[in-house]
């Protein structure tokens, strides 16, 4: 009996143990189940939003229009609470509108005093709710602007040493405290830049880094490098002035996160920078070659009707001027049109890029929708004669042109949300 008594007492010990090892083994994997994602996630940084596959789509269910009229929108900037401030750079005007209500305030004025200004050009979201304000005539520095959007300080940027800029070309802002510049390398002797640095002005430490270079040479059939200077020039039997029709190149944009967008339009296809330096080289895009039509033709002879705005000197002070294109028929057209031209690039909160592709006249603009591995993953359709102008939260905003080319302002809900 004894030995029985024992022999029982030994195999109660080895079960117990067993269901103590077994214990032991499961709250190690559970342990190990929630350490991994830790452990992946400070190897590789945070995970970046993802967008899924979208199926085409069209934005034409408005959520709210404004009746605010513009002569042309040049810059929006969102905010949280669904005001918008809107750039009008022909017009010279700054304003904040209120979609729900159409109530419109003005921001500073025109001016050379403090907080005011002359030529406003863009306007970006900054971090703690605040905005930043380009100026054509300021060259060296941004205006910020408070929550509110009053004017808050001057921020200087550049000391103005040689083509030491911060808006030569086209600009861009993070919510990380980041300014962006595009700033041209013009070759010696020639007067004609063959690539574009992107600059990054960090407004809380004031550090400055160069982070990509490309060719931001004109793009098109029609061109050809000069043999002597290497610049381009109309290709062989076309006038040296001729008119040079759908002319594209690389164009970019940056989104609050941080994330660079670089579309290059031959072979067309992105580049992507994100904001801890990792880099991805998109594939080539799939693209249908379209033949130039009538409708085309007539696209490009409308965006030769609108001026643009640039500086001159008036005495010792920059001032702000219309500058109006050439109205000159080209003598040859492109046997196609490109994938995108001049500003046809966007990115969202989602780090989705939008990339208008060249329309005709009485053609609905269609954008591609490229994710975060530089690919296509949907298309989105806007009305004939409409663009999109940028982004809130859930939301894509619309520029719409009436038959009197007045402009206004259109709030969506956005298909990558």
């Amino acid at each position: 009996m004894m030995r029985l008594r024992a022999a029982n007492d030994r195999c109660k010990l080895d079960r117990r143990m067993v269901r103590q090892q077994y214990r032991r083994t499961m709250i190690l994997r559970v342990l190990v189940t929630l350490a991994v994602p830790s452990i992946v996630q400070a190897c590789t940084g945070p995970e970046r939003p993802r967008a899924t596959a979208l199926d085409r789509c069209r934005l034409e269910q408005v959520a709210q229009r404004s009746q605010v009229e513009f002569t042309e929108v040049t810059s929006i900037r969102t905010f949280d609470d669904g005001r918008v401030l809107v750039v009008d750079a022909l017009d010279r005007s700054v304003v904040v509108v209120d979609l729900d209500t159409d109530l419109v305030s003005r921001v500073s004025r025109i001016g050379r005093g403090p907080g005011e200004y002359t030529g406003p050009k863009a306007a970006f979201a900054f971090a703690g709710d605040s905005t930043l304000l380009v100026d054509f005539t300021d060259p060296y520095g941004v205006l910020m602007l408070d929550a509110r959007a009053l004017p808050a300080r001057r921020a200087v940027l550049a000391s103005g040493e040689g083509l030491d800029r911060v808006h030569t070309f086209r600009n861009a802002a993070d919510m990380r405290g980041g300014f962006y510049a595009q700033v041209p390398r013009v070759v010696p002797g020639s007067g004609f830049s063959d690539s574009s640095a992107l600059v990054r002005y960090d407004l809380w430490s004031g550090q400055r880094d160069t982070l990509m270079w490309w060719n931001s040479q004109p793009v098109s059939p029609l061109l050809q490098a000069d043999p002597g200077r290497g610049r381009p020039i109309p290709a062989a039997g076309l006038p040296q002035r001729a008119a040079v029709p759908f002319v594209t190149r690389s164009e970019w944009a940056v989104s609050s996160s941080g994330t660079i967008a670089l579309v290059h339009p031959d072979p067309y296809r992105v580049t992507l920078r994100f904001a801890d330096g990792s880099v991805v080289e998109g594939p080539e895009l799939p693209i249908t070659k379209v033949h130039v039509n009538e409708g085309h033709k007539a696209y490009w002879r409308r965006l030769q009707e609108r001026p643009s705005m640039g500086t001159q000197f008036r005495g010792s002070e920059m001032a702000v001027v219309r500058i109006p294109k050439p109205n000159q028929e080209p003598d040859q057209w492109p046997m196609h049109v490109p994938a995108f031209l001049e500003r046809a690039v966007l990115i969202d909160d989602r780090d989705v890029v939008w990339v208008r592709r060249t329309p005709a006249i009485d053609e609905p603009p269609v954008y591609d929708l490229i994710g975060t591995s530089g690919t296509i993953i949907g298309r989105c359709a806007v009305p004939v004669g409409a663009r999109v102008a940028g982004f809130g939260k859930g939301t894509v905003y619309v520029v719409r042109v009436d038959d009197d080319g007045l402009e206004r302002l259109e709030r969506h809900a956005s298909p990558t949300s």
